[in-house]
């Protein structure tokens, strides 16, 4: 301990605190959701996205995070030197020019909530990947979108709910889209992954529309606020949907109302499943089927949403994929009770 308090007082800057700060996660052989975890039983907030964005970005972290963070790691008598190192790296005359090119060099900075005041460095990265999809939307528009194996479009009208809704799985009864982590950590995060809907609480999903037929997936969690959901397009999470707070440079997701034939699922368990012919899905006879309309969810206008690998296992990853229409890319919306 006192060897690590030496090498503490030697930090002076953010790039030298920020790997201190790695190298101390990595000794505490914790996950992210772990951490958070234990944070939370000693009364303390320490958000597991925000933490990974600090790690992965160079930031600096506020000193409450940081305390909270040497805790759950279980060096909590080493807490004022973080926080003197942290002080140290502020005050740094290099501190605001590392802060700029840690941002300009992420592959992706605009994330959940990073303190009180809502606040996110953008990426020039991913002002160009937002303008990208701007101009990818602009030919997608008018779109019928791609051709599907299992289904075909109905009416081009959407008629989403206008308030909370849920976000079911075609090929996945009783489980919703929310939010969660990549199952073998390779991608520190949340994402949207699908879990029992009984467990999206406190979480809530909106749809915002932007356009014809598009829309913005928005979450709402009252620790971490408004995040929208982001299709990756590089990196360690690439393809998969993170939620970003900076809205207005997310992924605007193309709806398109189907009519669903029999599902996989039906024919497995010996139920129709058909869709009526108002164009929702009727309960099928197995426990948390959906009943609301069905949707193939464009990103591009080849690229859809799905389960990976038609998963219907909990804690599944929705990624981005060639369109097929299985049921594993058919995802029932209906409003929230």
């Amino acid at each position: 301990m006192e060897q690590r308090a030496l090498a503490l007082q030697e930090l002076r800057t953010a790039v030298e605190l920020n790997a201190e700060l790695r190298e101390l996660k990595a000794r505490s052989r914790l996950t992210y959701r772990q951490l958070e975890e234990r944070a939370a039983r000693h009364g303390e907030l320490l958000p597991r996205s925000t933490l990974a964005d600090v790690l992965r970005n160079g930031s600096l972290p506020r000193p409450e995070l940081l305390a909270a963070f040497v805790r759950a790691c279980g060096e909590g008598d080493d807490v004022d030197e973080w926080l003197a190192a942290r002080q140290r790296a502020a005050e740094s005359p290099a501190a605001s020019s590392e802060s700029g090119a840690s941002a300009a060099n992420a592959p992706g900075t605009v994330r959940r909530l990073t303190d009180a005041h809502r606040t996110r460095v953008v990426a020039v990265s991913v002002v160009a990947v937002a303008v990208v999809t701007a101009a990818s939307w602009a030919a997608l528009r008018d779109s019928g979108g791609s051709g599907t194996s299992e289904s075909a479009p109905t009416s081009s009208s959407t008629q989403l709910p206008r308030d909370q809704v849920l976000i079911r799985p075609l090929g996945s009864p009783g489980l919703c889209v929310t939010d969660g982590q990549v199952a073998d950590n390779r991608y520190g995060s949340l994402v949207a992954v699908q879990r029992p809907c009984g467990e999206t609480e406190p979480q809530t999903t909106t749809l915002e529309p932007v356009g014809k037929n598009a829309y913005r997936i928005s979450w709402f969690r009252p620790d971490q606020g408004k995040g929208c959901l982001k299709a990756l397009t590089s990196g360690p999470g690439k393809d998969l949907l993170e939620p970003w707070e900076a809205c207005d440079r997310t992924t605007a997701f193309r709806f398109v109302r189907m009519e669903p034939k029999e599902s996989e699922q039906s024919r497995k368990s010996g139920h129709s499943g058909k869709s009526g012919e108002s164009g929702e899905s009727r309960d099928s006879g197995v426990s948390g089927q959906a009943v609301g309309r069905t949707y193939l969810i464009h990103v591009t206008d080849e690229k859809c949403v799905g389960i990976r690998a038609a998963s219907t296992v909990a804690g599944a990853e929705a990624v981005v994929e060639p369109c097929s229409g299985t049921d594993a890319q058919l995802f029932v919306v209906e409003a929230a009770l």
